[in-house]
């Protein structure tokens, strides 16, 4: 399968699974490998406004709703990047 361009790294196709009563998403190796995850893995998935917020699972419900600080999944384009080095 061909690498996606770095542009469109972040965007991914919805998925239905099985019978249709379920969907999924593929997510980029490189995040999973930097949070520290494996397969088959327990995550929590939260509303967080028009989004979801997919976060570890964490034993005894301490996963509640809390208020968070997303950062944005806008990538700097190369000039703006050769600006701060």
């Amino acid at each position: 399968m061909a690498r996606r361009k770095l542009s469109k790294r972040h965007i991914r196709n919805l998925l239905k699974l099985g019978g249709g009563t379920s969907y999924g998403i593929s997510l980029p190796k490189e995040e999973i490998e930097d949070l520290g995850w494996r397969a088959k893995q327990k995550l929590t998935v939260m509303r967080y406004g028009k989004g979801l917020l997919i976060r570890d699972w964490e034993p005894g419900g301490k996963n509640k709703r809390k208020k968070y600080k997303v950062q944005s999944l806008k990538h700097k384009s190369q000039s703006e990047e050769k600006e701060e080095s």
